[in-house]
């Protein structure tokens, strides 16, 4: 009886983690795939090629410095993390980032 009530919560512990892990794969997939897109644009406008997770990076990393470069210019928010303006500014956010890393010296 012991081992069955040990398999029935074992059973239950596993089927939450595994909806825990499915939501977050769910919620990191649209952050994932904006990042993809915006860093393939910068790079593209920047005549670079990346990997596809530098992409991801990039676009990041772009989408933090395009949401601060747009607050600081408009003293609001945006709509939303997925609406035209953001994504707009994640995209020149993203140019800028590769602009400056492309300025600093390069180390070999």
């Amino acid at each position: 009886m012991l081992l069955l009530l040990l398999l029935i919560f074992l059973a239950i512990v596993s089927l939450y983690v595994t909806i825990a892990i499915i939501g977050t794969i769910l919620i990191l997939l649209p952050w994932v795939v904006i990042g993809l897109l915006t860093g393939m644009i910068a790079s593209a406008v920047t005549s670079q090629r990346h990997t596809f997770w530098e992409n991801v990076g990039i676009g990041l990393v772009g989408s933090v410095i395009g949401g601060l470069l747009y607050e600081t210019l408009t003293h609001q928010g945006t709509d939303g993390p997925f609406s035209p303006t953001r994504i707009g500014f994640s995209i020149v956010g993203a140019i800028l980032f590769l602009i400056a890393v492309n300025a600093l010296p390069k180390r070999y």
